[in-house]
């Protein structure tokens, strides 16, 4: 079962009414495997709907196997979506199932603005510059 943004699953166990939305903390990492999952299948059918189009603008001749490669990458970055979610759910793993939350990175220590002041790269205002070989 798919769910749009915003919406919660909801069913009825031994009388008590179990809320989605309400242990989402506790699903993250597993709905974000999920997601992304979903999103890799859509980009490989985007691709491929893509390259169709591209197909039908080549010559009549050369179509077969335009469409027939199209068809093979589809096929290929499709395989790659599970793989890509069984990394995904080894990170899981690793940081257990709640929303990735580092410690030691707080909002407020970065700045409202950002600055142009670094000493590694320092940076100027509307300036621009060249580099090129023996710079």
């Amino acid at each position: 079962m798919a769910l749009g943004p915003g919406q919660a699953l909801a069913h009825e166990d031994g009388g008590a009414r179990w809320n989605y939305k309400r242990h989402h903390k506790a699903l993250a990492c597993a709905q974000t495997s999920k997601a992304a999952l979903t999103a890799c299948k859509f980009a490989a059918q985007e691709n491929y709907n893509l390259a169709l189009g591209t197909c039908k603008n080549v010559a009549k001749s050369e179509q077969g196997e335009c469409n027939a490669e199209a068809i093979d990458n589809f096929r290929s970055e499709l395989a790659e979506c599970p793989e890509q979610f069984d990394a995904h759910q080894e990170v899981c793993d690793a940081i257990g199932p709640g929303p990735y939350l580092p410690e030691g990175i707080e909002p407020e220590d970065f700045a409202a603005e950002p600055t142009l002041d670094s000493g590694y790269f320092p940076l100027i205002p509307a300036g621009s510059g060249t580099t090129g070989a023996g710079d």
